[in-house]
């Protein structure tokens, strides 16, 4: 799981990426200009100087991918990583989440004895950060038919996809300090 691939590596694997993505995808610069589309390439190469996990590979192409705007465009864990994932045993972020346009609400809490977490309270801030950055910043991973806000909000939205999602840009953490408000209106 924390195997690092050289910089090398990663470098080729992102050439093979970038010359896929500009040879064969058939709508690669329908909703991002030629020009953009190489800046962002050129970001995600800039971020392979050192090695890296797959996670943190992952991550890099996820950012990219999500700039060409089409939701059929996916990265998605190799196949050992994958397995991986099913049967290790890890930290949990601890709850679902519910996102519209102007509210992000917990819709299942995992941590059964938390009794002031509860479905329905409003998000604030985790670990500090306004929920609207959180979610501001998931965004730019996910992709999305042209620019689908709705997509991403339901993305988000679906059961755990908030914690991986959050994990992976924000890294894990040993607790998670949340602002809420609850059903009488108390932060």
């Amino acid at each position: 799981a924390n195997k690092k691939y050289a910089a090398e590596t990663l470098q080729k694997d992102y050439a093979i990426f970038r010359n896929v993505l500009e040879e064969s995808h058939p709508g690669i610069y329908w909703y991002t200009p030629k020009e953009n589309m190489d800046r962002y390439f050129d970001l995600g190469k800039e971020q392979l100087k050192d090695s890296m996990t797959e996670p943190e590979f992952k991550k890099v192409l996820s950012y990219v991918i999500s700039k060409i705007n089409c939701g059929h465009t996916v990265v998605k864990n190799s196949k050992p990583y994958a397995k991986y994932l099913d049967t290790v045993r890890g930290k949990t972020f601890p709850f679902s989440v519910k996102i519209w346009p102007d509210t992000t609400v917990v819709a299942f809490n995992l941590q059964r004895k938390d009794s002031l977490t509860v479905r329905g309270s409003v998000i604030k801030k985790i670990n500090g950060l306004p929920v609207e950055k959180i979610i501001d910043s998931l965004f730019q991973f996910i992709s999305t038919d042209g620019y689908n806000i709705t997509h991403k909000q339901q993305s988000l939205s679906n059961r755990g996809n908030f914690g991986s999602n959050f994990t992976s840009v924000f890294g894990e953490a040993e607790k998670y300090t949340v602002e809420f408000i609850d059903s009488n209106n108390k932060t």
